[in-house]
Order: structure tokens, then sequence, then C-alpha cells
């Protein structure tokens, strides 16, 4: 995911992985007020799909 300011300058660049070989899918993202991110997905693992979310605060960090 990149974050990205208004004058197109790159604020934040993460990546998400889980460690294994298996497949990522993002479906939705969402910004609340604060500028937290959120993102609903799913992984894929030996052919078991599995739900995935993930929230962002808005300086980069992945949310607890």
């Amino acid at each position: 995911m990149l974050k990205i300011s208004a004058q197109d300058d790159l604020l934040w660049a993460r990546a998400w992985d889980l460690g294994i070989s298996t497949d990522l899918a993002c479906y939705d993202l969402a910004v609340d007020p604060a500028g937290n991110l959120f993102m609903a997905g799913c992984t894929n693992y030996r052919y078991t799909d599995d739900a995935l979310v993930l929230s962002y605060e808005s300086g980069g960090n992945l949310a607890r």
C-alpha cells in the first residue's frame, strides 16, 4: 500500500507478507476521518480461502 500526499509525494509504502507462499487479494479499501486505512480481502493457502482484514494507522503502522 502507498500513501501519497495531495502534492503527489510518497508519504509511506507498506507490503504485508504472511511469510509463506500464498495469494493475497484486496477487495475493498476504506479511510476513516483520522486517516486510518482499512483493507478487506482474502488469502489462499493450500487451496483454502481465508478472510483477511488489515488496519493501518495514518502513519503507516499496522494497527494492533
